[in-house]
């Protein structure tokens, strides 16, 4: 089953294709894009929406954390994984909430532990999505996707014709249900796939 789309960025040749090489063992990520020029780049992740973004962070023409701020514009969260040659862009990765930050060259122990940290995190693509929204009730299935795509109360309650309080009640209870801390945590633990 692939779960994830992945699209690397390095203007590296060497890296991209160590990188496409490396990920191929996993079935749960298929590249689907990769480009050694960050101009170039840029449309391609717009147009293919990728799950996970491979991003070097010291390129000619802009930064690894340049192209996010330009994708992110778009109403795209994807999730990033920053690899660059130098570790004193580790601070700067965190804050920019980077899910993960390899050094090159890229080791296959490191990348196991990635992937299985992606797949631990998100259930929606380990396949246990399932399990757990039978949890809820149908209201709160309802609910639980409009939250994912990042509607507010007062927006579910419009949509709904039901009153934002009423929308809370359900949001909390979705929380609770799904042993889960935060509204932004079933964002980023739930993300919406456009496959």
């Amino acid at each position: 089953m692939i779960a994830y789309t992945a699209f690397i960025l390095d203007d590296e040749p060497d890296g991209v294709t160590r990188l496409q090489y490396l990920l191929k063992k996993y079935t749960q990520v298929r590249v689907t894009g990769c480009e050694t020029n960050p101009v170039m780049a840029i449309p391609q992740i717009r147009s293919n929406r990728p799950d996970i973004l491979f991003l070097d962070i010291e390129m000619p023409g802009y930064s690894g954390f340049e192209i996010l701020d330009k994708v992110k514009q778009e109403s795209y969260s994807p999730i990033v994984v920053f690899v660059t040659g130098y570790d004193k862009y580790a601070i700067k990765a965190i804050r920019e909430s980077a899910f993960d930050y390899l050094l090159k060259p890229v080791d296959r122990t490191e990348l196991d532990d990635l992937i299985d940290k992606l797949i631990r995190i998100n259930p929606l693509q380990s396949g246990s999505m399932p399990a757990m929204l039978h949890l809820l009730t149908p209201r709160e299935c309802e609910i639980f996707e409009f939250i994912r795509k990042g509607h507010t109360s007062l927006d579910i309650s419009k949509v709904l014709n039901i009153s934002p309080n009423t929308v809370d009640t359900h949001r909390r209870r979705i929380l609770r249900k799904l042993e889960i801390s935060s509204t932004r945590e079933i964002i980023l633990r739930f993300p919406i796939s456009n496959h």
